[in-house]
């Protein structure tokens, strides 16, 4: 295994650990989280690369309106949301200028739908900020590693 895998090996296990002590008062379980992350985050990538990020922005919708204010709609915007940041990354590097992010997937905007899951799920203002830290961590360390070790 490469240093780079370890790194987002080691990384990816601490999220995991963070999230479950992050999501505990939600009643959900590791064993309920982690395959709804995994599943988000095969969406997402699929849904990147046949439509853009206009399709990751129907996705979001359409589980919103399918689905509910449900934290896996919330993965999705995450997902997402760091897939454009990493996007971003790219331009930047080969270009020198950082295209704005996809309006939608910005953070103020997608707040806006978390609050809504995190009210539904009557969620404390504490406990979002640290369930939305370990979210983050945990499926950025599960893109990385899906983007890294892609055929």
């Amino acid at each position: 295994m490469s240093n780079i895998a370890k790194y987002f090996f080691k990384n990816f296990l601490c999220g995991m650990c963070l999230i479950v002590l992050a999501i505990t008062s939600s009643a959900n379980t590791q064993e309920q989280v982690m395959p709804q992350i995994l599943a988000s985050v095969e969406m997402v990538d699929k849904t990147y690369q046949q439509h853009g990020m206009a399709g990751l922005q129907q996705l979001s919708e359409q589980c919103y309106r399918d689905v509910g204010q449900a934290y896996f709609c919330l993965y999705i915007d995450v997902a997402s949301n760091l897939l454009d940041e990493a996007m971003q990354n790219v331009i930047y590097k080969k270009y020198g200028t950082r295209p704005p992010p996809y309006a939608y997937f910005a953070p103020v905007v997608m707040f806006k739908r978390f609050d809504k899951v995190y009210d539904k799920n009557q969620v404390n203002y504490e406990q979002r900020t640290e369930h939305l830290a370990s979210v983050r961590k945990v499926i950025s360390g599960v893109l990385s590693r899906q983007l890294l070790f892609e055929k």
